[in-house]
């Protein structure tokens, strides 16, 4: 069971809110979380929910809201946190001395040392978990002090960004850890930090505000256009009215590339299709076709190479998972049982006349 977010700030005096309840959280200005994050509410941002778990020296901060400005508490920069954020959902901003540095999309994970102008401020709905590290438990036996960038370091495609962001949700997902697990679980996370910076990406450039809002358009015309089978980065840069090249520009600032984001978009909607289990049944080659996809093996490659399992395996997986998430039919079942009795019951024979 989760355990809610309770502020670090907050004294607990006679009357006051049990920390172990959970209750909407409607409070405006600045409060400090876990003595990790400082969340600066504005007036239109209701919070959707959060929760902290604390792990020894460590804390896992899970926030969700309408919006989120959050920055860095000053006790997480004395204390030399190592911050390792994933975006879950929504979109956000990476700004380091009031400057964008990275633009962060659903997925994507930032590791970084907790900073007194660093700030992560999301443009949508969006949730962000953190999970504070101090530095001791990662250097020297992990990786070297020196090797954590200050800017902090974007992972999204490769495999050790994805473990990290499937590790961070998991332990958000699991809530309340025992304590003779808590050590092992840190030292996963440090091993992780490890190996995602063993194989860091070039340090993301610098997103101006307006090449922000830019790259989000782009987002926005893929998802309305993936089923699109002969979109190409020309005919988008000519309805945007953007050049090609700086097309390519602003996506590769957001991790991705115009092919990667554009497969990413058709394979969710395809495994969409395949829960939906519509009447009458598509094939999966008709699915393939309807989310923009012209060669099946094409679709089959990328399919694996992102899901590590078939269009067929996944299809009957998320199919099972939709028919389990519906509420029975009670009423079916019971005129399903008045036929069988029916049906079984014995018959009176009748004498001729």
């Amino acid at each position: 069971m989760r355990t809610p977010l309770m502020p670090a700030a907050a004294e607990q005096s006679p009357g006051a809110a049990d920390p172990s309840r959970s209750e909407p959280i409607d409070e405006q200005g600045e409060t400090a979380w876990g003595g990790v994050l400082t969340l600066n509410m504005p007036e239109d941002a209701l919070l959707g929910g959060g929760a902290c778990t604390p792990l020894g020296a460590a804390s896992l901060v899970d926030l969700s809201a309408i919006r989120l400005s959050l920055s860095d508490h000053p006790g997480a920069v004395s204390a030399r946190m190592v911050f390792l954020q994933a975006v879950v959902d929504g979109v956000a901003d990476l700004a380091c001395g009031g400057e964008v540095h990275a633009a962060l999309r659903s997925g994507h994970v930032v590791i970084r040392p907790a900073s007194a102008d660093a700030a992560v401020t999301t443009r949508s709905p969006a949730r962000v978990i953190t999970l504070a590290l101090p530095i001791h438990l990662l250097a020297p036996r992990f990786i070297a002090a020196e090797a954590i960038p200050a800017g902090g370091a974007v992972f999204h495609a490769s495999l050790a960004g994805r473990l990290i962001y499937d590790f961070l949700v998991g332990l958000s997902a699991a809530g309340e850890v025992r304590p003779g697990r808590v050590a092992p679980i840190l030292d996963a996370a440090a091993a992780l930090v490890g190996l995602c910076l063993a194989e860091r990406p070039p340090a993301p450039v610098s997103l101006s505000a307006l090449a922000a809002a830019r790259a989000d358009e782009i987002i926005r015309y893929l998802e309305r256009n993936y089923a699109n089978a002969v979109l190409t980065p020309a005919s988008m840069a000519e309805e945007l009215g953007i050049s090609v090249r700086y097309a390519h520009k602003l996506l590769e600032q957001t991790g991705r590339s115009f092919r990667q984001e554009l497969v990413a978009l058709r394979l969710r909607a395809a495994r969409r299709a395949f829960a939906a289990n519509g009447h009458p049944r598509q094939t999966i080659a008709d699915i393939a076709i309807s989310v923009g996809f012209n060669d099946l093996s094409q679709f089959n490659r990328h399919f694996r190479q992102a899901y590590a399992m078939t269009p067929r395996a996944a299809r009957q997986a998320d199919e099972q998972a939709a028919l389990a998430s519906q509420p029975p039919d009670r009423t079916s079942r019971g005129a399903g049982r008045g036929r069988s009795a029916a049906a079984n019951a014995p018959r009176r024979r009748t004498s001729p006349p």
